[in-house]
């Protein structure tokens, strides 16, 4: 779990987030609540991405485990998130420094690469 300050694993995704992004930001800087997202960022097309950041002791997981093993914070990012104009997505890291990336669409959890990857 991220402590409420953020740390090495949110420093991490900002990176990332930023390498294609035009904003990135931690979700608390903007008063968001952390059940909906850690980190927020603006797209091109002006498409709002929200990331939920978690860890996982296993690599690699297929989309349909991340769903299963993660179903908890997708169902919370979606309620808190209604609108179709944020982009949800679960950012998984591994020890290694090794991340999986998956984009949250309704009930369906396909996974993405980012190329940003430290």
């Amino acid at each position: 779990m991220i402590g409420a300050s953020g740390g090495v694993l949110e420093m991490q995704a900002l990176l990332i987030l930023k390498s294609f992004a035009i904003h990135a930001l931690p979700a608390r800087a903007i008063g968001l609540s952390r059940t909906f997202c850690d980190i927020i960022g603006m797209i091109q097309g002006g498409t709002m991405i929200g990331v939920k950041l978690r860890r996982s002791p296993s690599p690699p997981l297929t989309p349909a485990q991340a769903r299963r093993c993660y179903w908890p914070e997708i169902t919370l990012m979606k309620s808190c998130c209604p609108q179709k104009s944020v982009r949800l997505e679960l950012w998984i890291a591994f020890s290694g420094g090794r991340w999986q990336f998956f984009e949250i669409d309704g009930d369906n959890v396909r996974e993405v690469e980012h190329a940003g990857q430290p």
